[in-house]
């Protein structure tokens, strides 16, 4: 913790291992008994010697340093675990932690997810039973880095993907100022967005990473191209001839095909500024 806290509290030394005790007993946690934690070997040697679990303030240290010399064990737990402002545990306590072996696969992002909604939750109840001057407990892991990576993937896509769309309507809607046509245009984006998600997910079971988001982001613009080119055809027939050319520019200014109507074909004609606007569309 960045915080200062009397750890040689007996209130704190009690609680610290009452939550070990309870993290050991929560079976979604699938903490392990091989490895034992410091605060339990400081608790069973503080009863063997006599002075009884908590230990008083004044001795908490000097305990601490008699069990380092005679457990290497405990000294390799602590030398990581525990933090003062002065070499040797004097001083203040800066941090506290306690190191549990649990059960999760870090290979496999589902469960590493699991873990982390598990440990995520635990700790939120700890932390709402904490002495007064003790900070939030924290719950760290290796295995949940890769739960980590794709939380965060998941969430920056996300947010890119409302962003890019917002931005996405804003420019349809200024070109064709038309909101209906506008709306179409993003809702079928949406369906088609869901049905790859669909297959991406359900179907192929691929796990969302880096090279998903970025074919997501390309994906809104290749849908948005794919809308108005069906959009342009379908609205074209009920425009003029005189005016289907001038709506089929300002429909869509990007792509050659938009300006082919469907059912007029006299009025076929390639723009060079639609091929221009392709080739930097597709660059971008």
């Amino acid at each position: 913790q960045k915080e200062r806290f009397d750890l040689s509290s007996p209130e704190v030394q009690a609680w610290l291992l009452q939550v070990i005790t309870l993290s050991r007993s929560q079976q979604t946690l699938n903490v392990s008994t091989d490895k034992t934690s410091w605060i339990e070997l400081f608790a069973s040697f503080a009863d063997e010697v006599g002075i009884g679990f908590p230990v008083p303030s004044h001795l908490f240290v000097g305990y601490l340093n008699l069990l380092k010399t005679q457990s290497a064990a405990f000294r390799a737990l602590i030398e990581t675990e525990l933090g003062t402002t002065s070499p040797g545990l004097a001083g203040e306590f800066l941090f506290a932690s306690v190191t549990l072996q649990a059960d999760v696969l870090v290979s496999e992002d589902s469960l590493s997810g699991n873990a982390l909604e598990s440990w995520t939750n635990f700790v939120g109840l700890v932390n709402m039973e904490t002495p007064p001057g003790v900070p939030d407990v924290h719950a760290q892991s290796d295995a949940f880095l890769n739960a980590y990576r794709s939380e965060q993937t998941i969430t920056s896509t996300i947010t890119t993907w409302f962003v890019a769309n917002g931005v996405c309507l804003a420019i349809i809607l200024f070109f064709t100022q038309n909101i209906t046509l506008s709306l179409f245009v993003m809702v079928t984006i949406c369906f088609i967005f869901l049905c790859l998600l669909g297959l991406l997910f359900a179907v192929f079971t691929i796990p969302f990473g880096y090279v998903e988001a970025i074919g997501v982001s390309i994906f809104i613009g290749l849908s948005a191209n794919y809308s108005l080119q069906w959009c342009t055809p379908t609205t074209a027939p009920r425009i003029p001839i005189g005016n289907t050319r001038s709506s089929t520019r300002c429909l869509s200014p990007e792509v050659p095909l938009r300006a082919v109507p469907f059912r007029r074909l006299e009025g076929v004609r390639f723009y060079w500024r639609a091929g221009r606007g392709c080739l930097w569309n597709w660059g971008l």
